[in-house]
């Protein structure tokens, strides 16, 4: 199992992994958490450094960034932005992300280690 640490923000504590394989992908994570959608960004973009490739749609994050010269992609959504995390759920199609929506968190999303 990867490092996830180094990549989520301090405040999400519950993170799991995808129940099944995904052919294009190393690993993937999903997480939730209750903090601020808002603050959440600040820290990706203010501390990290990092910048949103999802131009257009205020509910939505995307991140991409290297990690042992392997492509790591990191989505977070809004849950008050329904449509969006619509999109995300039926890609994702999982159980363990539908366990982590009953607990009605603020924000979900996923870490996704490409593989080569």
């Amino acid at each position: 199992m990867k490092e996830t640490n180094n990549y989520l923000f301090p405040g999400i504590k519950k993170v799991v992994e995808l129940e099944y394989d995904w052919g294009s992908y190393e690993e993937v994570f999903l997480f939730s958490s209750i903090e601020d959608f808002e603050k959440v960004k600040d820290y990706y973009e203010l501390d990290l450094q990092l910048n949103n490739q999802n131009i257009g749609q205020g509910g939505t994050l995307e991140y991409s960034f290297e990690h042992d010269e392997k492509e790591v992609s990191l989505y977070i959504f809004n849950c008050k932005s329904e449509s969006e995390y619509e999109d995300f759920r039926s890609w994702v199609a999982s159980d363990n992300l539908e366990k982590l929506e009953k607990e009605n968190p603020s924000i979900l999303g996923g870490l996704f280690y490409h593989e080569d």
